[in-house]
């Protein structure tokens, strides 16, 4: 539950198994296909997540888009479509 809010509340989210197993995922594709920049399109918290992990140099498309964890808004940072 505590893990959960913290979460919810923004609190910890890049120590979270979600934003570390997303970024080690988009590390090794990069590596395998030996690219600098990616397309990475996804929908809601996973948009959001995108463009936590992305460098940049990624483009990040977003599909209804969630723009804030805890009020931490990343609106505007990356392309959201």
């Amino acid at each position: 539950m505590v893990k959960n809010l913290k979460l919810a509340t923004g609190i910890g989210y890049k120590e979270s198994d979600r934003y570390k197993q997303s970024q080690k995922a988009l590390r090794k594709a990069k590596q395998k296909y030996g690219i600098n920049n990616a397309t990475l399109t996804a929908h809601s918290q996973g948009g959001l997540t995108a463009n936590y992990i992305s460098s940049k140099k990624d483009k990040v498309i977003t599909l209804d888009k969630a723009t804030t964890i805890g009020g931490k808004s990343r609106e505007g940072s990356k392309l959201f479509v």
